[in-house]
């Protein structure tokens, strides 16, 4: 559907949320990378201002992966799959 990526300065404004849910969930902030999926979302309500259609004949989800340097959020009909590969060192 639609996606965007910023770098940590761009994507400030979610950072203090995002590392009160970290903590309220698991009790610290301590990982190198979270997934979220996003109640109520800025990127959804523009997304329904454009032309086409949007969550009204889709069940549009927001989802945001998030790491200490930037923010992947990404707008789709489903959840992601994430596969965490193990590096042979």
């Amino acid at each position: 559907m639609a996606f965007r990526f910023t770098d940590e300065m761009k994507s400030s404004s979610l950072l203090e949320l995002a590392s009160k849910a970290r903590t309220n969930y698991f009790g610290k902030d301590d990982k190198s990378w979270y997934l979220y999926k996003m109640a109520k979302s800025e990127f959804l309500d523009w997304y329904d201002n454009q032309p086409g259609p949007g969550r009204d004949l889709y069940d549009i989800q927001h989802h945001i992966i998030s790491t200490s340097e930037t923010t992947f959020e990404i707008l789709c009909k489903y959840e992601p799959r994430i596969n965490i590969v193990e590096k042979n060192t």
